[in-house]
């Protein structure tokens, strides 16, 4: 037996053996007590059985987590058994790793991604650290962190080993397998079953034609955004298979998945998958570019299809949405592009806090006069610029844009030769570009959440540009590229050569790097953690007596008192207002730079919100208190139409932002990802640029 068969036998083996033993542990919790016990035997003797084959085999423990990110299996696990299985495969697969570098059997490949990626995160932790960093925020970094690396783990794991056609057929096998479920579940149970958590229904919103099916997620259209990332993959696995049975079965697969994106219903999937296809048709090669010719046709019967075209038509009631009438998904979903930009606008630099908007739409709806019920931003790229500002806008920019750029740059040198392994490079880029940007307009209606199947795809792209550029032949078929006679070497390719002072000058480079951070990080992180608390007040506008009837008319004119309330709002900010309060309580100007003052004004409800934090709480409330009666009390001396008058209601107190462990998990994080990147980019070995021979006259 070939050593590759053996492999595919152990990996499908291990495989099978752990979904099987989480499998048991799942029907255990669902059949009760009596089958408690053999489930759980059955369960700890498949991981005994997989787990040291996926220490052993770095390809068997990083497709089971790929295999778990695309199921969801750790949320799925979370509810059902108590037990999440994410952190625990991503440790088995990083330790895989580990053990195959140590073994000689892999080796880094560099990647300026991985600078972007630690630039991604960094500026993540600022932004949490610009808040105070709240439990939502510090939640959602831990969150970004553990994505980073993953997405880390599957770039090391297709830039260092022959995986590549592993990595893109666990991820069309996976997606297809879920789509088929979905088909399953409409057609043959009628939306009776969930398959242990892997193929859900939306039961509360009803598409045009079926039920919406969420796959293993809780939303149908992220559900349509996973799909539509994998379907162009799908494509090219099926122009890539030999004719015959696993050419019917790629295309199988493909038309799956897009079957699942229909049953989704999803309006924003429906138009990212059209998007995705017309791409791969044109990158795909000559025979498939020609049929972009048939596109008007295929697009009309593709409208006709009930649910496809009724459902697109709704996006054109704008005009009755902005008048508060029409589809209150499309309310909700303007209503959050108006919140969404007044919070960039209000913090440009760094937003408004990572994974804060929603904590900060209702103050932006009184603001703003926003009737529609708003939860999330419904726009990945609004969603991003409100949270982590310009700064996050930027990185993530040159995150995905490098991305892309390494993708089409893949596609573009597999072109020049027609051996199978560019032609198989050049296809699987086109599947892979097709599926970023499909992703990408799929989130112009969606914020970010389930980003595993990004950074998948993502690191099969880097993947295709560092093995395309780096000359690896070991892609193409047995025998597909050889000619008649000649016989291929099975054994891996020549490493290029080292350069011996690179070798030497990276080390000396990264490592005081490393232990300046690592210091500099350690010595903020064990600082003592401090608490900020937070209160507001409210104060409404009112007219007021009048000496002067040239101002009557002002109290009638809701332009003029919304540019007054502005005014107010600003002017409690002033210090005037602060040293007044605090000298009515006695306290020194000096305290005053232990307190933040800050104020809105809402146009819609004329009502300014004061809001003070500091350290002491009951101090915070009492300077709250001040600053409302000595406002109230200065605006009411001056000569305008309007006046100020507190709200008779509980005041509101904000849950203390920790701002120690904030700073803590910001630094910590761009510690260890500056302390990852530098160790990643001091072990890749330097290459020499080949020499090139001087004619000899």
């Amino acid at each position: 037996m070939e050593r590759s068969q053996l492999w595919s036998i152990t990996a499908a083996v291990s495989l099978v053996a752990l979904l099987a033993g989480l499998a048991a542990m799942v029907l255990a919790v669902r059949l009760g007590a009596p089958t408690m016990a053999p489930m759980l035997v059955v369960a700890a003797l498949a991981a005994a059985v997989a787990i040291p084959v996926c220490l052993w085999y770095p390809d068997a423990a990083i497709s089971l987590l790929v295999v778990a990110s695309l199921t969801n299996l750790s949320e799925i696990t979370s509810e059902l058994v108590g037990i999440p299985v994410f952190q625990p495969l991503l440790l088995l697969a990083i330790a895989s790793l580990g053990l195959g570098f140590l073994r000689g059997r892999l080796r880094l490949r560099w990647s300026p991604i991985y600078l972007l990626a630690s630039a991604l995160l960094a500026v993540a932790g600022l932004s949490v650290l610009a808040v105070g960093g709240s439990e939502t925020a510090t939640a959602t970094l831990v969150d970004a962190a553990k994505d980073i690396v993953y997405f880390a783990v599957i770039l090391v794991w297709v830039g260092s080993s022959r995986s590549l056609k592993l990595a893109t057929g666990v991820l069309a096998a996976t997606m297809a397998s879920l789509a088929a479920l979905s088909v399953i579940q409409e057609f043959v149970f009628a939306n009776t079953v969930d398959f242990l958590g892997l193929s859900n229904v939306d039961t509360a919103q009803v598409g045009a034609v079926t039920l919406r099916h969420t796959g293993p997620l809780a939303d149908a259209n992220f559900w349509a955004r996973a799909l539509v990332a994998v379907l162009p993959i799908g494509f090219s696995w099926w122009a890539l298979a030999k004719p015959g049975l696993t050419r019917w079965l790629a295309g199988s697969a493909a038309i799956t998945i897009g079957f699942g994106i229909y049953l989704t219903q999803s309006r924003g999937g429906l138009i990212a998958a059209a998007v995705g296809v017309v791409i791969w048709l044109a990158m795909a090669g000559r025979q498939y570019a020609r049929w972009l010719i048939l596109t008007p046709v295929v697009l009309a019967v593709v409208l006709a299809i009930p649910g496809v075209g009724s459902r697109l038509v709704t996006l054109s009631d704008i005009s009755g949405v902005e008048q508060g009438a029409g589809d209150p998904s499309l309310q909700g979903r303007l209503g959050a592009q108006r919140a969404g930009i007044g919070m960039f606008f209000d913090q440009p630099i760094l937003g408004t806090g990572l994974g804060e908007f929603r904590e900060n739409v209702p103050e932006y709806q009184r603001k703003l006069g926003i009737q529609a019920e708003v939860l999330d931003a419904h726009n990945l790229y609004l969603e991003i610029a409100a949270e982590t500002g310009t700064l996050g806008l930027l990185a993530w920019g040159l995150f995905l844009g490098f991305g892309l750029f390494v993708s089409l740059r893949a596609w573009l040198v597999a072109g020049q030769s027609g051996s199978a392994k560019d032609r198989w490079i050049r296809l699987m880029a086109a599947g892979v570009l097709s599926g970023l940007v499909s992703w990408l307009v799929a989130s112009a209606f969606l914020h970010a959440a389930n980003l595993r199947i990004l950074y998948t795809v993502l690191a099969v792209g880097v993947g295709l540009d560092l093995w395309a550029r780096e000359g690896r032949y070991d892609l193409a078929d047995d025998g597909a590229s050889s000619t008649p006679g000649t016989q291929q070497s099975d054994g891996p390719p020549p490493k290029a050569a080292a350069s011996g002072r690179a070798l030497i000058r990276r080390p000396m480079i990264a490592v005081p790097l490393i232990l300046v951070v690592s210091v500099v990080g350690s010595w903020l992180l064990l600082r003592e953690a401090s608490q900020e608390w937070a209160t507001e007040r409210h104060l409404v506008m009112a007219t007021g007596e009048i000496s002067d009837w040239r101002y009557e008319a002002y109290s009638y004119d809701l332009i003029t008192r919304g540019v007054v309330g502005e005014t107010y709002a600003a002017l409690l900010e002033e210090p005037e207002i602060t040293e007044g309060a605090a000298v009515r309580l006695g306290w020194n100007r000096d305290d005053l730079d232990d307190f933040e003052v800050s104020t809105s004004y809402a146009p819609a409800s004329q009502m300014i919100t004061v809001r003070v934090s500091g350290d002491d709480p009951h101090e915070v409330r009492v300077m709250a208190d001040a600053i409302i009666e000595y406002g109230v009390g200065f605006i009411g001396e001056l000569d305008q139409p309007f006046v100020v008058a507190a709200v008779e209601s509980q005041p509101t107190d904000a849950e203390p932002h920790t701002v120690g462990d904030a700073l803590r998990l910001g630094l910590a994080a761009v510690v260890g990802t500056t302390a990852a990147v530098g160790i990643i980019w001091s072990l890749t070995p330097a290459r020499r640029r080949p020499s090139v021979p001087q004619n000899v006259h």
